[in-house]
């Protein structure tokens, strides 16, 4: 009986024992077992965090991630990474698959003082009980836009390209002869702000600015904006004469993301200029001289117009009387004196008067939709609360345009900050009618059309 009673009991075992690893080979998240070949497959892959893996800089957190099939984080314990030159561990982190076969995705962090291409060393990982290797795919790494001294480009319509940093590389490839247009844009890189753009005239040429850009702050909100070219004009160029020239030269004041601020430009380069055609070669020269001829005819000068200090104060005095006039009927005299010292006459003064008459009208039309609330007309009630708003709507836009500050230009000049020793970007003229945008001590902001700049404030009168 005894003997029966263990015969089962081990016949019991044995079929406990089949269902466990039938059940085990069922389910391959127990059942696999990864070999050394199944780790010589997986590669830690550097990832952006926009999944973007074209560009990666120096001192910033890059990310490595690979996935493991078949094992939970909690079977995988991972070894600290060796140490490399210009390369730091930064951190690590496990992350259970949410997939059909079950598995644990690495990451790891490292960051790059230097640029360059790197081969990191395989990490260190032991999964089920045995000790496996995983590589790393090799990486480039830039340097940081963020650390760059800015550069100018000049880019030729053939594609070709000369930066300050390495001049004209490709220039001697290029072909200048006689008569032939040349056309190219200059550009900037890694910049915040342009505060100048200058360029010399070349001799024995036709050099004409076709077009220039509106150039605004570079803030760097994403890494997508780090290095962005931002163009700041095109150009032509059609020389004149066969034989050795001097290409235009161009150079910048820039500030930078790292602080830098200074001049940039692109060295100097002697060209050969060749010979397009006989005919073409002295027809070009003809036209050429006759352009100056016709311009000389054409332009005769005319006799200057000097504005002086009372001029200016006169100006404003009369804008002043415009501001105060019943709805700037007074601008008559104020344009009059303007034309007769050759200046613009077409920005007229806000009349405070406005101001007035929208309070006038906000009172009337909270009067009519008090009145007609009472009615109770589900009609007339919409009309008449639309009118009240559109009354505090105007309201509100006559107290804004008082609020801007204009004045009178007596003269003097405009810089790019509030420093006299800074370069100078323009002239002001006597008598420019222009917007106050902000104080400064003894320096104010203003707008003169699209162009603004810092002036001294007794170059300035208000208009108050």
């Amino acid at each position: 009986m005894e003997k029966q009673r263990t015969k089962s009991g081990s016949k019991f075992s044995r079929r406990l024992l089949a269902a466990i690893v039938f059940v085990n080979f069922l389910n391959p998240l127990y059942a696999k077992i990864l070999t050394n070949s199944d780790f010589a497959k997986l590669r830690f892959v550097p990832v952006q965090s926009n999944n973007d893996t074209s560009d990666f800089f120096t001192n910033t957190d890059i990310r490595f991630e690979v996935e493991v099939p078949y094992v939970r984080p909690g079977e995988i314990d991972i070894s600290s990474p060796d140490d490399m030159d210009n390369v730091s561990f930064k951190t690590l982190k496990r992350t259970e698959l949410d997939s059909e076969n079950g598995g644990t995705k690495i990451e790891v962090w490292y960051s790059f003082s230097k640029k360059g291409s790197y081969n990191l060393q395989p990490l260190t990982v032991r999964v089920q009980g045995f000790k496996r290797t995983i590589a790393f795919a090799p990486i480039s790494v830039k340097t940081n836009p963020k650390d760059q001294d800015p550069i100018m480009i000049i880019e030729f319509s053939d594609g070709k390209v000369a930066t300050s940093e390495n001049g004209f590389a490709d220039i001697s490839l290029m072909e200048f002869k006689v008569g032939e247009k040349v056309t190219f844009d200059v550009l900037f890189q890694y910049g915040v702000q342009l505060i100048s753009f200058n360029w010399n005239l070349p001799k024995d040429s036709i050099f004409t600015q076709t077009k220039e850009y509106e150039i605004l702050e570079t803030k760097y909100k994403d890494k997508s904006k780090l290095d962005e070219i931002v163009p700041v004009s095109s150009f032509e160029w059609i020389p004149l004469m066969e034989g050795p020239a001097t290409f235009p030269v161009f150079s910048m004041t820039l500030t930078s993301n790292n602080g830098y601020k200074g001049e940039i430009k692109v060295p100097a380069i002697q060209i050969q200029v060749g010979e397009k055609a006989v005919e073409n070669t002295v027809r070009t020269v003809e036209l050429f001289n006759q352009a100056f001829e016709v311009n000389e005819v054409e332009h005769i000068p005319e006799e200057e117009i000097i504005v002086t200090l009372e001029d200016c104060q006169e100006l404003a005095e009369l804008r002043i009387n415009e501001r105060y006039s019943f709805f700037g009927l007074k601008k008559s005299k104020r344009i009059e004196k303007e034309l007769s010292l050759g200046l613009p006459a077409d920005s007229s003064e806000f009349s405070v008067s406005w101001i007035y008459f929208s309070i006038l009208f906000v009172v009337l039309s909270l009067g009519i939709f008090i009145f007609f609330l009472r009615k109770k007309r589900l009609f007339i009630n919409i009309i008449t609360t639309a009118l009240f708003i559109f009354a505090v709507i105007g309201l509100s836009v006559s107290i804004l345009e008082s609020k801007k500050q204009h004045g009178v230009s007596c003269g003097g000049q405009l810089f790019s900050i509030p420093d006299s020793l800074s370069e100078a970007k323009t002239e002001l003229k006597p008598g420019s009618y222009i917007e106050i945008k902000e104080f400064s001590g003894e320096w104010i902001y203003v707008l003169l059309g699209e162009s603004g700049g810092w002036c001294k404030k007794e170059d300035i009168i208000q208009i108050k």
